[in-house]
């Protein structure tokens, strides 16, 4: 599967209505909202071999998409010392952060796959929650989800 084949089939079977993306930038933790990741933040790699070797796509940003992003408006939310300090990994810790910061909710850990809901739910709107290095499907994935789909 190539890298807009994958994207395609994302958003044909993605939950929410919109992304929060956060990543890092000289230290400071910046969150932005976006209708969808752009597919230009996102690259195709492959997962290792001892958990099945299958084509990943990632958020991944550089410095120049970073400094257009804050540029936009993306809000800077603190340090990556404070951020990082709410949970066991980046992701989780980011996503307490906007669960609990932004929604005003409780945030536990899930597993709820990206076509059933988004990560959490803000004012009525589903939302997708993805920081920087985050894996946002796998082949695997999509695959599952166009079965689970068709069985519902």
């Amino acid at each position: 599967m190539n890298k807009n084949t994958m994207i395609r089939n994302y958003r044909t079977m993605d939950a929410s209505d919109s992304t929060i993306m956060g990543f890092v930038y000289k230290h400071g933790i910046y969150m932005v909202e976006l209708p969808h990741i752009m597919p230009r933040y996102m690259t195709v790699e492959k997962e290792s071999t001892s958990h099945g070797g299958a084509l990943t796509l990632r958020l991944r940003l550089n410095n120049l998409y970073k400094e257009q992003l804050i540029r936009k408006g993306a809000t800077y939310i603190g340090t990556d010392t404070e951020i990082y300090a709410l949970a066991k990994n980046k992701g989780h810790a980011f996503e307490r952060y906007v669960t609990e910061q932004v929604a005003g909710q409780h945030w536990e850990a899930d597993n709820i796959p990206f076509y059933v809901q988004g990560d959490v739910n803000i004012n009525g709107k589903e939302v997708q929650v993805k920081f920087e290095g985050a894996t946002i499907t796998t082949e695997r994935t999509l695959r599952n989800a166009r079965l689970a789909l068709r069985a519902a």
